[in-house]
């Protein structure tokens, strides 16, 4: 059943990636009950919606926060990826754990004993039974275009734009990571913009897609996740933009949080989430002896390459949150973004921790 749904979604965002005027991928995948069905796979109490509404408890936001807040509900990449593929990859790689479990503690069945005593010819004939939750050539195929997808719209764009997973020394024109930039620019925000759009990642590994891959999901679909990284970031410029012309009453003492700070943090903790949640969902699946020999060579170089990016956010992160520390207790209510963020943090690190070690293993 994960199988099936998983082609589904593919199938859904191959047709509607090729239109050029399609208003909402995610609003449409929604109006299908795509999402609903995903949140039934879900373990109660550990939706997305369900780990922020307990961190946002009792605070309304305001101001940066609730431009930030309101930019993330209408990604519609971001929605897709947390809301819908990070959930059905960690269901599937949960039940076909399961069955490996169930399977693995199960007593040799009478046919498989019988069939030693027999010629060749016989035991042919009565071969064993097959595995539990047995997949087709086809499932495979399927879960494998689902998988082409997830990195095309989360690790390729990440590829494509890294000063926008702030994944350079200094993604700005000015050194102002952490700093209090009120004094040069009256408090404006500071953050990178794109200059020009480029799918030159996305193009590249589109050449190196298996045959069996490129005649099932289009070249479109997979060169979406980075087209639409980049539009979401003219839009977020925009809204900024718009915040900067608005006077607003800064505190300017030592203990204040600047907007630029707020900013930085939420940013580096939003792409931190993304390639965590990215390499432990996908890592945990192609682990599994069932997906290992067809799915891990080809993605074991993106399951690395996004715990390196998540390592280096983190100490990106750690960086950023140094200059706050002193300042939290005194502003927690400007913090509470972040707390949503913390509290998705601790869930994403013993999966990290489970992944590293099967890794290891």
């Amino acid at each position: 059943a994960p199988c099936l749904k998983a082609w589904t979604i593919k199938e859904e965002i191959d047709a509607k990636t090729q239109n050029d005027d399609v208003s909402s991928l995610f609003a449409h995948l929604q109006s299908l009950g795509v999402v609903q069905q995903v949140q039934t796979l879900q373990t109660p109490g550990q939706t997305l919606q369900q780990q922020q509404s307990k961190a946002y408890k009792g605070i309304n936001p305001s101001g940066l926060e609730s431009v930030l807040l309101d930019h993330y509900k209408v990604d519609d990449r971001k929605q897709i990826l947390h809301q819908i593929i990070y959930p059905i990859l960690k269901r599937l790689q949960q039940c076909y754990a399961a069955l490996d479990t169930i399977e693995s503690s199960l007593p040799p069945s009478n046919d498989k004993i019988e069939s030693n005593n027999k010629s060749s010819k016989s035991k042919r004939k009565n071969a064993a039974p097959p595995p539990l939750g047995m997949l087709s050539l086809n499932d495979y195929v399927n879960v494998a275009c689902l998988l082409e997808f997830t990195i095309s719209i989360s690790l390729v764009p990440a590829l494509e734009y890294p000063y926008l997973y702030q994944l350079q020394l200094n993604p700005y024109k000015s050194n102002s990571v952490g700093k209090n930039t009120s004094s040069d620019d009256g408090g404006a925000i500071q953050f990178p913009k794109v200059t020009s759009h480029t799918t030159t990642m996305a193009q590249k590994r589109i050449q190196a897609l298996p045959k069996p891959l490129a005649g099932r999901i289009s070249k479109t679909a997979l060169t979406w996740g980075s087209s639409y990284a980049a539009k979401m970031q003219e839009s977020l410029h925009k809204k900024i933009s718009d915040y900067n012309k608005v006077p607003h009453h800064n505190d300017t003492t030592e203990d204040a949080i600047t907007p630029q700070q707020l900013y930085d943090v939420y940013s580096a903790y939003q792409a931190y989430r993304e390639v965590t949640s990215l390499a432990t969902s996908i890592g945990h699946l192609v682990l599994l002896d069932r997906f290992r020999p067809m799915l891990l060579p080809r993605h074991l170089s993106d399951i690395y390459l996004g715990l390196l990016i998540a390592e280096r956010l983190r100490w990106v992160l750690l960086g950023l949150e140094k200059n706050m520390l002193p300042k939290v207790q005194s502003e927690l209510q400007s913090l509470f973004i972040i707390r949503g963020e913390r509290e998705v943090e601790k869930l994403n690190s013993c999966e990290l921790q489970s992944l590293e070690r099967g890794l290891l293993l």
